[in-house]
């Protein structure tokens, strides 16, 4: 799970929604909320979310080549 915005959110918008939920995932019953529904809450920060973004994305764009699939 991740929070994402429009495309060229201001920073300092963005900033300010990272440091929110980074406080929320610091109280104890939202993590067993988010617990509860099978959520594995983690924080973070904007440039981390980015490079797992491209990570995944570059790896499951591999698998499908590979695989040869075709999406109409």
């Amino acid at each position: 799970f991740a929070l994402l915005g429009p495309a060229r959110m201001p920073r300092s918008v963005v900033d300010f929604l990272n440091r929110e939920v980074n406080k929320a995932l610091a109280d104890p019953g939202v993590l067993e909320r988010l617990k509860s529904l099978g959520v594995v809450p983690v924080g973070g920060t904007p440039d981390a979310l980015a490079a797992t973004v491209r990570d995944e994305v570059a790896k499951w764009a591999a698998l499908v080549k590979s695989a040869g699939l075709k999406f109409n």
